[in-house]
C-alpha cells in the first residue's frame, strides 16, 4: 500500500518542517507533491529537499484546486493531505494504513490534531480538537485497537470534525 502526500503551499513559513514531518514517517510516503501558488517564497525553503519531492508551480487559485491538481498527479493507492502549516507525528501514515488494511471496508480514516503554537495566546486550545459532536459519536461507536469505527455520514453533516491534515 503506497502512499501519495499532497502539500498545498502559498505563502507558508513552514512548508519546509511540514515536508519534514512527511520524510520521517515510519511509513515512507510513496511520493510528496508540493503544489505551490507561491514559488518565490516556497523554494527558497526547500532548495536542499527538491530532489525528494515533486514540485508542482500553479497559479494562486485557493488550496481545494492545489488539492485537486495534486490529485491528479498522485501515484499512490493513498492519498493523505498536509498542509504547508502542519505536522505529522512519526506514525500518522503507519497507524492509518494499517487500520485502512486491516478494515478495508472503511472509506477513509482521520484523526486527532492539536494546536502547536509560540506564545501564550489563549484564544487557542491547548486540548485536542474533539468537538462535542465528535465526542457524543465516538461514545456512540464501539473501539477496536485504539481506533473508532463507524458511519460518520450524519456526524460530518452536522459538523465538520476532520482536520484536512489528518486524512
Amino acid at each position: 500500500m503506497s502512499v501519495s502526500v499532497i502539500v498545498p503551499a502559498f505563502r507558508s513559513s513552514f512548508v519546509r518542517e511540514a515536508i519534514q514531518s512527511a520524510l520521517q514517517q515510519q511509513q515512507c510516503p510513496l511520493e510528496i507533491i508540493v503544489v505551490d501558488s507561491s514559488p518565490e517564497v516556497t523554494l527558497k525553503q526547500i532548495q536542499d529537499c527538491l530532489n525528494l519531492v515533486r514540485h508542482i508551480p500553479q497559479p494562486a487559485r485557493g488550496v481545494s484546486q492545489a488539492r485537486n491538481v495534486g490529485i491528479t498527479a498522485a501515484r499512490g493507492d493513498y492519498i493523505a493531505f498536509l498542509d504547508a502549516d502542519d505536522l505529522w507525528l512519526p506514525n500518522k501514515l503507519q497507524t492509518q494504513l494499517s487500520l485502512l488494511e486491516r478494515y478495508s471496508e472503511a472509506g477513509f480514516c482521520f484523526s486527532t490534531t492539536w494546536n502547536l503554537f509560540d506564545g501564550n495566546n489563549s484564544d487557542i486550545p491547548r486540548d485536542p480538537y474533539s468537538p462535542p459532536e465528535l465526542q457524543a459519536w465516538v461514545q456512540s461507536n464501539g473501539q477496536v485497537d485504539g481506533a473508532f469505527f463507524g458511519d460518520v455520514h450524519e456526524l460530518l453533516l452536522r459538523v465538520n470534525c476532520v482536520a484536512t491534515s489528518s486524512l
